[in-house]
């Protein structure tokens, strides 16, 4: 079921009409709009507070196929990895000493990571360290995340990606969108905290299709949210197909990304909407102010041992990276914008 099939009307502060027309308009004037809309709620929302979160990547080993990722299965001149415990809690310690009080252990599709191990990883960080932990592990079972709930786990991270079942399967391949929605419902359903996600410039992604993920944003009562652009590397799959301009409807631009994210803001006011590494390195790096300007409160930083960053691999939603996850410079650069770095659980 797309979103523009469910009942959304008492969830949304924008129709989908003026959804749909702020997102394809590419007059400066209704830039703008969007963006007073967004200075208008910043006070109220504290938007200036840009909650920082910290990553580990646990796995890049992964069963699936996406087209966009260098993790995928038939990438075989990779090198893979499976983060041992005690590397996991070194990386946890460092975020601890800088502060952070959100870990999400990410990691591809592994069945080496089993639930019990994910749920043993996470109780030692929150006991050791007093961290909210959000697992991002892929798809899983229903019973699994209803085990997961039982042993103490607060959050799932799961990108819905697009609603177009069709783009779905075309970068996922061997996976189905109806399989995904059942499983961020099965999420919420097992008591989970949920948050998700879309990539921007798919493949003959509509404005039309935008509005569904929009919408079901919405209706999914996320507490987190990451929009990023669709920027497969050269060497992949993916590439090939938007390299083709007959394929490119939208352009993830700055200027698209910030109208996505203001309207993300707008629909979804409490949420905390966040900047990855894809931002840092495509939007003008931490001095560019418009993605925070559009409503962006929350940044990650990649605490995975430096050895295994280097390894080469780009896969969505990569934390902030370098030595030790540099949060002196990233709140430095924030402060010059009128912005502060906090440190604070997500919920």
């Amino acid at each position: 079921m797309q979103a523009s099939e469910q009942d959304s009307s008492s969830h949304l502060t924008l129709s989908r009409g003026e959804i749909y027309y702020y997102l394809q308009s590419r007059l400066p004037r209704d830039h703008e709009t969007l963006l007073k809309k967004v200075d208008g709620m910043r006070e109220e929302l504290e938007l200036d507070k840009v909650v920082a979160g910290g990553i580990i990547f646990i796995s890049s080993i992964c069963v699936r196929s996406c087209v966009y990722c260098s993790f995928r299965a038939q990438e075989e001149n990779i090198e893979r990895f499976r983060l041992a415990r005690s590397d996991i809690m070194s990386a946890a310690h460092k975020a601890w000493e800088a502060g952070i009080k959100w870990i999400v252990l990410k990691g591809g599709d592994d069945p080496g990571v089993t639930a019990d191990l994910a749920a043993e990883l996470a109780n030692e960080l929150e006991n050791r360290f007093d961290f909210h932990v959000t697992l991002s592990l892929g798809e899983k079972e229903e019973s699994t995340y209803a085990y997961w709930k039982e042993k103490g786990i607060k959050s799932y991270w799961l990108r819905h990606e697009t609603c177009d079942p069709h783009i779905y399967r075309r970068i996922m391949p061997a996976m189905y969108w109806v399989d995904r929605l059942r499983n961020l419902e099965a999420i919420k359903a097992k008591g989970l905290a949920l948050a998700s996600g879309i990539l921007l410039g798919l493949p003959n992604q509509s404005y039309e299709v935008l509005v569904d993920d929009l919408i079901l944003f919405t209706n999914s009562k996320t507490f987190a949210l990451v929009i990023e652009p669709y920027l497969p590397p050269e060497n992949l799959p993916g590439h090939d197909v938007i390299s083709r301009p007959e394929n490119q409807i939208i352009i993830p631009d700055q200027e698209t990304m910030e109208r996505v994210i203001a309207l993300t803001r707008l629909l979804n006011p409490h949420n905390l909407i966040t900047v990855s590494n894809a931002h840092i390195k495509n939007y003008g790096g931490l001095s560019a102010d418009g993605i925070f300007r559009a409503g962006a409160n929350c940044m990650f930083f990649d605490f995975t041992p430096l050895e295994f960053q280097k390894i080469e691999g780009h896969t969505p939603f990569v934390g902030y990276a370098g030595e030790n996850a540099d949060l002196a410079s990233a709140k430095s650069a924030l402060a010059d914008m009128g912005r502060e770095l906090v440190l604070r659980k997500p919920l």
